[in-house]
């Protein structure tokens, strides 16, 4: 049986570098538009698609 030789993340630990920039902000200019896809099951991707657009309008 394979065992765990990792320590266990301690409260306050980031699974992700949030600070490491890895994709530049793209912007639209006054009057452009954008066109947002993404792939996912049926009947599951409306709330995706509701938090990206939720996330994008508070940034």
């Amino acid at each position: 049986m394979p065992e765990v030789t990792a320590p266990a993340h301690q409260p306050g630990d980031f699974f992700v570098d949030y600070e490491e920039k890895v994709f530049p902000d793209i912007k639209a200019e006054p009057g452009e538009k954008a066109l947002v896809t993404f792939h996912t099951v049926a009947f599951e991707g409306s709330i995706g698609l509701v938090n990206l657009l939720q996330a994008a309008t508070t940034a």
